[in-house]
């Protein structure tokens, strides 16, 4: 693979190329451009394809194993990330299977995944996040609420964006509620990938796999979709659901199901 550059006219020593992530994460590189790797306006030079080292990625939580999702989870409970960390970054697949996991509440950074997996998580991965979330799997999901209204195997509430991130498995919602709440507080809301998410600008490339299960006896309404159950101001395109959703349940008000997201 290689890359072009074409400059203005005029003649340079050295130049600097910044390659932006779509995180926002800015990684640069110094040339020379003396000799014969003599770089003029109005000429094209080939360059080759750049590696990044992880080195690159200063300040960052690399997430490589499950002992670093324990040290993730434990810095988010504690409060203590943000004042360490400018963002999590993974760095290889993660096998979770049959390790307990405890949705993560109150996230408000960066989550790069870098296009790897989390495989086999047993519950949402956030609970409530004000994050960006960007370019993460989730594979085989063994998910079951019972304690949630509002569920989704990324994230059960998501006040941030999320891009090119997909999920796999099954959801099982078994919650019953045998008194009436007022409001859509009370409603239960469930997404493949998300259940609400009310302020997202963006919600791009994504790709629902997980199967949704809901049983149990309800007083309030059902909100169901493939990929986002409840999507107020978020802009979703590009994206695909190929779960499915199936509702055994009893509810004594209405049930909404989108094969997408409902009211976006």
């Amino acid at each position: 693979d290689v890359f072009y550059i074409v400059v203005p006219k005029g003649e340079y020593t050295t130049f600097e190329v910044n390659f932006v992530e779509q995180s926002g994460k800015v990684y640069s590189r110094t040339f020379d451009a003396t000799g014969d790797k003599q770089l003029l306006g109005g000429k094209v030079r080939e360059f080759p394809s750049l590696v990044f080292d992880l080195e690159d990625c200063d300040n960052m939580l690399l997430i490589g194993t499950d002992a670093d999702m324990a040290t993730f989870a434990n810095e988010v409970k504690a409060g203590t990330f943000n004042s360490k960390y400018d963002g999590a970054l993974m760095i290889s697949d993660v096998d979770m299977t049959d390790k307990a996991w405890e949705s993560l509440d109150g996230f408000d950074s960066l989550f790069e995944g870098r296009g790897y997996s989390i495989k086999g998580l047993n519950a949402p991965l956030f609970a409530t996040a004000a994050a960006y979330i960007y370019n993460l799997n989730l594979k085989d999901v063994n998910i079951e609420i019972t304690d949630r209204i509002h569920s989704g195997a990324i994230a059960c509430d998501l006040y941030g964006d999320i891009d090119n991130c997909s999920a796999s498995g099954t959801m099982k919602i078994n919650p019953t509620m045998t008194e009436s709440i007022t409001g859509n507080d009370g409603d239960i809301v469930i997404g493949g990938l998300v259940g609400v998410t009310t302020s997202s600008e963006e919600c791009y490339d994504l790709v629902n796999e997980v199967n949704v299960e809901i049983s149990g006896t309800y007083k309030n309404a059902i909100i169901a979709a493939g990929l986002i159950g409840l999507g107020e101001s978020c802009s979703l395109s590009n994206s695909t659901n190929l779960g499915s959703i199936t509702y055994n349940g009893s509810s004594a008000n209405h049930v909404f199901i989108g094969g997408l997201v409902v009211v976006c």
